[in-house]
């Protein structure tokens, strides 16, 4: 009776909710979207602050439900011009824990393990978290290393045979080509922003040149600290004016620059990457845009709209959605105090890469010429007043946002402020951001992929330009500097230089090993390759072994996570092109489509630069010296080799030195033996 009576209640209240929801449902006016709600009142977290007598500002935000503090200081570095030293500033950054004067490297690194504290450096930031109790041990360290760095010589060598590893294998990265070619077209070589890191710059670079930048920027006068966690506002002043009030202030120069210009058309910038199957594209250009602009609130919904994150914004559902062309495709109005920038962009199927750039830019034209709804402008508000609210739940933001504050010459409200300006914004002021930013006719489209067939597909669009990776304008390869020569031509006599077609054919085996270092780690190589097409390799770093087989039909990939057999027509394809003694012998033979493009400059040296494309589908180029004929360096999809240290060995030049770039960077590789001839054991190209 008593469960009767419950279900008889709840049926009854049913009833009355739905009664209720159908005379609210009849005073609803479904043709109209429901307005937005008002901007939630947001409160931001409270900091407390000081400024030491050299200048130092210190904000000091606590939060006491863990027994951690938090250290972060942030300098408001100038924008310089590094010249011909294009990378001293990161360096200098990535030495300051490499020791000081008061402790080495191992020291510092011992008593950071030690207290169980962390503690990173950077060239315009230094920060560090440490349990409550190991407070002043982490501050004593951290002033330490901001003061008193020693930048030393041995420390230095690693750090930039590191940054020299990444240089290197630039050439078959496509995003770091981008970056690298967008950094010289969109803001010129005469600008800080247009500078790009090469070779000649990093080993311009001496441990007297970090000294020098350390004491010239990193002064207290142009720092921020935020010290956030289980700390109150007196032990915290207590810990800086410590550690900190000896610092000595000193004047930062703030050089002024020339402010790059958007093109008055459209452009078309290339760069090639060898045998590349997709393009990275993205269109972009310079945009005065700061987070002081007047319009900044109105300008970051408009591009939230235009290709903001996730499969909202207009350019992922065109061109994912609808047409298919990429993964993703997005924008970002990027706000700078010296110059800021817009830019679109996607990796799309090489095939389809005109096609998207028709579909980019008519997404951009749409926005300024139609505008934007109601509705969208609700959904973008909604998206960025929830990320916003999210951020608050960390106590660093408030910290970070104090020093923004500061450092950018902010209005006090303007985090307090922030949802209230954000809601505040209009479809007509939306639009007018649309209309002083989406410049589509006045931008440079850049596209990185096989520069033959981008320079055909995208010509309609404007005047193209060719860069290589590292930004330089490109030299066409000069075709009257070849003379009478032709590709078969290079490739005899590239076989001539190294023993001849009669030596070569006479090989029936090679039995190589190699050392490698990547990434710091030494790697041991072990190659045997037969003149009937079999091969075998095996490669062991860091006590870990892996080895691949192709016995001439199939093959096998033997790793610590699992053999694996290959059973894909086209990698058996390319596998069997790529196991033989001597590739070159084959060209004429295989049906291999060799085309000279003419003479270039490659390692100081003339080349002969000859595009190679193999039947299986495997394209690249090819550097052969027009004085000795030998092979430089060969470029394809998936790494660039340079080839050097010819050597004779058993009648047959070897080149025993290789540079090449690989996913985990540029691996330097040296023979240490080689024999030909000598007998195989036919149980290696087993395959179970």
């Amino acid at each position: 009776m008593l469960l009767m009576k419950k279900i008889s209640a709840f049926a009854l209240s049913l009833f009355l909710f739905c009664a209720y929801a159908m005379q609210l449902s009849a005073q609803i006016d479904r043709s109209k979207a429901p307005l937005p709600k008002p901007a939630p009142t947001i409160e931001l977290g409270k900091y407390e602050s000081f400024t030491l007598e050299n200048g130092l500002k210190v904000f000091v935000v606590e939060n006491h439900k863990l027994p951690q503090v938090s250290f972060y200081l942030s300098f408001d570095m100038p924008t310089f011009a590094e010249g011909d030293k294009v990378g001293a500033t990161d360096l200098m950054g990535a030495l300051l824990r490499a020791g000081t004067s008061n402790r080495s490297k191992d020291q510092l690194d011992e008593e950071i393990d030690f207290i169980g504290a962390s503690l990173n450096a950077g060239a315009d930031a230094v920060f560090g978290g440490a349990l409550t109790k190991n407070a002043d041990k982490l501050m004593e360290l951290m002033a330490d290393v901001v003061l008193n760095p020693t930048f030393p010589e041995e420390e230095l060598e690693k750090e930039k045979s590191k940054t020299l590893s990444g240089l290197q294998a630039t050439a078959t990265n496509a995003e770091a080509i981008m970056g690298n070619v967008k950094k010289v077209v969109n803001y010129g070589t005469a600008h800080p922003y247009g500078e790009v890191m090469t070779e000649e710059h990093v080993k311009n670079i001496s441990a007297a040149d970090l000294k020098k930048l350390h004491q010239t920027y990193f002064k207290p006068n142009i720092a921020h600290l935020a010290i956030v966690g289980d700390i109150d506002l007196k032990t915290a002043k207590a810990l800086v004016e410590k550690y900190l009030k000896g610092w000595q202030k000193g004047e930062v120069a703030r050089p002024t620059f020339q402010t790059p210009k958007r093109p008055e058309n459209t452009r078309v910038v290339v760069a090639d990457k060898a045998g590349a199957v997709q393009t990275v594209l993205s269109i972009s250009y310079p945009i005065e845009y700061s987070l002081k602009s007047d319009d900044y609130f109105a300008a970051i919904l408009m591009a939230e709209i235009l290709g903001g994150s996730g499969f909202g914004g207009r350019m992922m559902q065109n061109l994912r959605e609808t047409k298919a062309y990429t993964y993703g495709a997005y924008n970002s109005l990027a706000s700078d105090r010296l110059i800021g920038s817009y830019s679109a962009g996607a990796s799309v199927r090489n095939e389809v890469t005109d096609s998207a750039v028709v579909e980019f830019l008519h997404e951009m034209e749409k926005i300024v010429k139609d505008g934007i709804s109601e509705d969208e402008l609700n959904r973008v508000k909604s998206t960025r007043s929830g990320a916003f609210a999210r951020s608050l739940e960390s106590p660093f933001t408030v910290a970070l946002q104090a020093i923004n504050t500061e450092k950018y010459g902010l209005p006090k409200d303007f985090y307090i402020n922030y949802l209230k300006n954000l809601n505040a914004v209009t479809v007509e002021q939306a639009n007018a951001a649309a209309k002083k930013y989406i410049l589509p006719k006045n931008a440079n489209i850049f596209a990185v992929g096989k520069a033959s067939l981008l320079k055909e597909k995208l010509a309609r669009f404007g005047e193209i330009l060719e860069y290589d990776a590292f930004g330089k304008p490109v030299v066409a390869a000069d075709m009257s500097a070849a003379g009478d020569m032709t590709a078969e031509g290079v490739i005899e006599k590239y076989i001539k230089a190294i023993g001849g077609r009669e030596k070569l054919e006479s090989i029936e085996s090679r039995t190589m090993e190699m050392n490698a270092k990547i990434q710091g780690m030494d790697m041991a190589m072990k190659m045997i390759t037969t003149k009937d097409g079999k091969s075998f390799s095996s490669q062991s770093v860091m006590g870990m072994q892996m080895k691949q087989v192709y016995n001439g039909t199939k093959a096998l990939v033997d790793t610590p996570q699992g053999k694996q057999i290959i059973e894909d027509e086209t990698e058996l394809a390319k596998m069997k092109e790529s196991s033989v003694l001597f590739p070159q012998l084959y060209y004429a033979k295989n049906g291999t489509k060799l085309t000279l493009k003419g003479v270039t400059k490659v390692e100081g040296q003339d080349a002969y630069e000859v595009e190679v494309k193999t039947p299986a589908g495997s394209e690249g180029v090819e550097y052969y010296s027009t004085e000795t004929g030998l092979l430089i360096q060969s470029v394809d999809a998936d790494k660039g080799t340079v080839f050097s240290d010819y050597k004779e060995v058993e009648g047959v030049k070897i080149p025993h030195k290789a540079r090449m770039g690989t996913q985990m960077g540029m691996m330097e590789a040296t023979i240490t033996k080689i024999k030909f001839n000598e007998k195989v054991d036919a149980k290696i190209f087993n395959i179970k």
